[in-house]
């Protein structure tokens, strides 16, 4: 099993003047999942994103935001079953640690 997010963008809404976060900070993007083995299918249930810093650490998330997680949808009831070869596209749309935004010095 592969999987590669790609389109990430990272957005945060800041009051001009007060620096009061309108929206807290936003991660979104595309999800790609492979399955690449040859003769083994995957059942695909959910996944977590967990944020790192720059020393492998877990970043948080604070306050009343929730961890992000991902739900893997299917399509007219589709079963979640991802046979070798075969990839599913997700979009992503988690909350986002405002610690992570912040410049290290």
């Amino acid at each position: 099993m592969t999987g590669e997010l790609t389109e990430m963008k990272v957005t945060e809404r800041v009051e001009e003047g007060t620096g009061r976060i309108v929206n807290p900070a936003k991660l979104t993007g595309k999800l790609v999942l492979k399955n690449i083995s040859a003769n083994q299918a995957v059942r695909l249930i959910a996944g977590k994103i967990q944020y790192i810093d720059v020393q492998a650490q877990p970043i948080p998330i604070k306050g009343d935001r929730t961890a992000p997680t991902l739900s893997i949808s299917s399509s007219y009831n589709a079963s979640h079953r991802l046979d070798p070869g075969k990839d599913v596209t997700q979009t992503v749309d988690a909350d986002f640690p405002t610690e992570a935004l912040e410049r290290t010095s």
